[in-house]
């Protein structure tokens, strides 16, 4: 299986898979949003449904609706017990839809809890969104220096590290974030935080 979140984006807004009475699956994936809920904001609300996509590279997407999770990737992981890789996932598009909700408030307000020039900066790229890959089917380097999927690695990155140690080195991060000292930065200053957290 391909273990990259680099080319989960693609074609999420397809019709939510018909799953009207919970499974395994979804109480796995309820579960793992639970057990994080000390890492989302305060206010944060996950909704999310399952959708199906033969593509298991493509594990889900921030949707105007919600985190649509692509239901054959998640069973994927989990039929071979990588669990570790889905959380990583589910964090990752998690803090997009801080992202979003982010944005919509300092548009409506003016006011954010992230940095305005950040926020400019994540409005402009959702306006001319670079995605994964490019039309013949090879990575797109532009993607990852998006500050948006910047932030949304080092996020979940900075969870995995925090609350499993070694153990998360395995998980996939883009070559360019492996060298960058920004990337570094970002993940240094999660993990300053979530200690500070744990302490109060």
């Amino acid at each position: 299986m391909q273990n990259e979140l680099a080319q989960k984006k693609g074609s999420m807004e397809n019709q939510p898979e018909k799953l009207n009475v919970p499974d395994d699956y979804s109480r796995t994936i309820t579960s793992l949003i639970k057990k994080n809920h000390e890492f989302l904001s305060s206010h944060q609300e996950i909704r999310w449904y399952f959708v199906w996509n033969d593509d298991i590279s493509i594990y889900g997407a921030s949707t105007s609706i919600g985190l649509a999770i692509n239901k054959k990737a998640a069973i994927t992981s989990i039929q071979e017990g990588n669990k570790l890789e889905l959380e990583y996932f589910l964090m990752h598009e998690i803090r997009h839809c801080f992202q979003k909700e982010v944005i919509d408030d300092y548009k409506k307000t003016g006011k954010s809890v992230v940095d305005s020039a950040i926020v400019e900066q994540w409005i402009k790229e959702k306006s001319h969104y670079q995605s994964a890959k490019n039309p013949d089917g090879s990575v797109n380097e532009a993607y990852f220096a998006q500050d948006c999927e910047m932030d949304a690695y080092a996020y979940s990155f900075a969870i995995m590290k925090y609350k499993y140690g070694d153990k998360a080195n395995g998980l996939y991060l883009p070559e360019s974030y492996k060298t960058s000292q920004e990337f570094r930065i970002i993940i240094d200053g999660w993990a300053k935080t979530f200690r500070q957290s744990r302490k109060r």
